[in-house]
């Protein structure tokens, strides 16, 4: 009998984008990620226990989408993260996705996605000392239902 082995696929390509429009939508991806942390969700619940009860019963309410972080090598003068600083001050909701390393393509990243709508509510230059590289901490707060979408 043999034994299944999980599959591990490196963080190192994962991809971060912004979209815009619809049918189809186009997708930019936010250049020098150094790191990427989310969504962090989560399902609420709600105490169901009455005086009856022997334990505690609980039932779900509605799924909080969570926030996604990224930390970014900050260049102020390059596209993505011009348009990143510019949705910040926009506060509006957008189109974003993760691209996971599931499937590697020409060396980029074409695996599963997780797309989801979030605003930008974070932007923080950060690394302003002798011997670190200028960097950014951004959030997104999410809203709204995410859609994974696994490719085969």
């Amino acid at each position: 009998m043999s034994v299944a082995h999980p599959q591990a696929w490196p963080g190192k390509g994962t991809l971060l984008q912004h979209g815009v429009g619809t049918s189809p939508v186009v997708w930019t991806t936010v250049a020098q990620r150094v790191e990427i942390d989310g969504p962090d969700g989560e399902f609420g619940t709600r105490d169901t226990s009455h005086l009856d009860s022997v334990a505690k019963t609980k039932g779900g309410t509605i799924l909080d989408p969570g926030d996604t972080s990224m930390t970014i090598l900050y260049d102020p003068g390059e596209t993505t993260h011009t348009l990143l600083q510019t949705l910040y001050l926009a506060g509006t909701v957008e189109q974003w996705q993760l691209v996971h390393t599931d499937v590697i393509t020409s060396g980029v990243a074409a695996g599963s996605t997780l797309a989801f709508s979030g605003i930008l509510n974070k932007f923080k230059p950060t690394g302003m000392k002798i011997e670190d590289n200028l960097q950014a901490e951004c959030n997104i707060a999410g809203s709204g239902l995410p859609v994974f979408t696994k490719v085969s």
